[in-house]
């Protein structure tokens, strides 16, 4: 299966609930049902489930891998294209794509020693390039638009920056999507090494 014929274009298949008549679908969700266990001691109270732990994964990536071999097909994310129609990423795509992006970081020499910054939105990129640093043990600290174009940008993403980069020796790796200019911001960018970027209208 190629990266296009995972991820698939097609018009919503039901209408929003918020626009017309139409009836929501719900799908069934295990919630945790044990009652707590509750005790006093002065005027300290103690909450514990009564339900045992269960086993889970060692690494948060590990999720997207049992899920790529459980449901490969199933979409793990998607959003509205600029025509109105969903863009969705697989299970298997996603996989395939992170495990892409962490080589593409081990190859720049990034490391648990050497971060990367994340400036993006909240999107379908932000989601590859942070499993991609996942899968690839590489330390990565996502930035908001609001947090770094703000009025104050610049010195919040100058103090951030810093603090990733300690010791001052240490270099910073920055990948971005195509956000609006901040003279300021920018001019901190220079000084650090833009890992890549996603071109506009890429799903």
């Amino acid at each position: 299966m190629t990266a296009s014929e995972a991820t698939r274009r097609h018009s919503e298949p039901h209408t929003s609930p918020c626009v017309g008549d139409v009836t929501p679908r719900y799908r069934p969700v295990a919630l945790g049902s044990a009652p707590a266990h509750v005790r006093q001691r002065g005027d300290i109270w103690y909450f514990s489930s009564t339900e045992a732990l269960h086993s889970y994964p060692e690494r948060l990536a590990d999720c997207l891998i049992s899920g790529a071999q459980a449901h490969p097909e199933r979409w793990l994310a998607a959003r509205r294209g600029h025509d109105g129609n969903w863009i969705g990423i697989s299970y298997a795509d996603m996989l395939a794509r992170s495990r892409a992006i962490g080589q593409a970081l081990l190859d720049r020499n990034l490391s648990t020693v050497r971060p990367v910054m994340i400036l993006s939105g909240n999107d379908l990129e932000h989601l590859q390039m942070s499993l991609g640093a996942l899968l690839a043990g590489v330390p990565f600290a996502p930035i908001s638009p609001a947090y770094a174009l703000g009025v104050c940008a610049a010195d919040e993403f100058e103090l951030t920056a810093g603090t990733l980069r300690r010791p001052a020796s240490r270099p910073l790796s920055v990948w971005r999507t195509d956000l609006p200019k901040n003279g300021l911001v920018d001019d901190e960018l220079r000084e650090m090494q833009l890992v890549a970027g996603f071109a506009p209208g890429r799903p």
